[in-house]
């Protein structure tokens, strides 16, 4: 089973994200984070989830921090950055801009999956 990190302070949007997700993919299980500390924790681990859901702009940490931390480790390729910040989205090559379609998240994290081994797949 995949995992999936969905780093959202807007509870509603996150637990929106949890539910497209858990839908939409195949064996995926999702774990949300509802603020920049919180999802830098859960990131401090070893082994990372298959894809993450960040969105920029947290109370604590940023996602720009988080994302840094990530490329650091060579791992900001696991990474869909979702924010509302139009500059943003223009700054990193894997963003959407809010509001996010079903379809465009679901394809992204598919996206994301197929980049590390036993990727799952839209249903």
């Amino acid at each position: 089973m995949k995992l999936i990190l969905v780093i959202e302070d807007d509870r509603d949007l996150a637990l929106f994200f949890k539910t497209a997700l858990e839908i939409m993919l195949k064996d995926v299980q999702v774990e949300i984070a509802v603020d920049g500390s919180e999802g830098m924790k859960r990131l401090k681990n070893a082994s990372l989830p298959d894809a993450i859901v960040l969105d920029m702009h947290l109370p604590g940490i940023s996602g720009e921090v988080i994302y840094k931390a990530l490329e650091d480790r060579n791992q900001g390729h696991r990474v869909l950055i979702c924010t509302a910040d139009i500059n943003l989205v223009k700054k990193y090559s894997n963003a959407l801009s809010k509001p996010v379609s079903v379809d465009d998240l679901c394809g992204r994290v598919q996206q994301i999956m197929s980049m590390v081994p036993l990727a799952g797949g839209c249903a």
